[in-house]
């Protein structure tokens, strides 16, 4: 019981801690928290997925097989962003976060909802899925930070749609330039 107090008082320290960033801050911060599955887990979830799936391949990315065409880019950098947090964030949440301060219940479960929705998007392979849930719930919990703050007028100037497109972008970003990056110096 004691290591489970200890942890929920460190995620509620954690919790209030972001709040309180400014907004460029919380912004990178959790664009570096969209990886942590993936340097955390990956091994172990690789390893299970190959004795579960005896013919599973690895963590292929969905962009493995597209060329680095400006197409590709504008669609990775700004439609999927775009489109992704309004279907899997701004909609889902919006209807389900209707009161000014919902119960901590109805937020887990609107993270789950909105991480299920962005993880039925990004069905590249099944390790990707787990990937993607973790994902969709950093977005989706950061979208809930700024939205609850913009309903209690502490942010009005930057909206929680714009917050999570950017952390979305960023993390885009950050991958096809790690991408690009290996696959230039592995021709070398």
């Amino acid at each position: 019981m004691c290591i489970f107090t200890n942890l929920k008082a460190r995620l509620k320290r954690l919790h209030n801690y972001l709040k309180s960033l400014k907004k460029f801050k919380f912004i990178l911060i959790m664009t570096l928290f969209t990886y942590l599955p993936q340097i955390l887990f990956l091994q172990l979830i690789v390893a299970l997925l190959s004795i579960m799936f005896p013919d599973f391949q690895g963590v292929p990315h969905p962009s493995s097989t597209i060329d680095s065409s400006g197409i590709y880019l504008f669609l990775s950098l700004f439609i999927a962003p775009a489109t992704e947090t309004l279907f899997s964030q701004t909609i889902p949440i919006h209807l389900l976060l209707n009161k000014k301060r919902p119960s901590k219940k109805n937020i887990f479960i609107t993270i789950l909802i909105s991480s299920i929705i962005f993880t039925w998007r990004h069905g590249y392979s099944i390790s990707y899925l787990v990937f993607a849930f973790f994902m969709g719930a950093i977005l989706a919990y950061s979208y809930i930070i700024y939205l609850l703050k913009a309903r209690q007028g502490l942010e009005n100037d930057f909206s929680p749609y714009l917050v999570v497109f950017s952390i979305h972008f960023l993390r885009n970003l950050t991958a096809l330039g790690l991408r690009f990056i290996l696959l230039n110096t592995l021709k070398l």
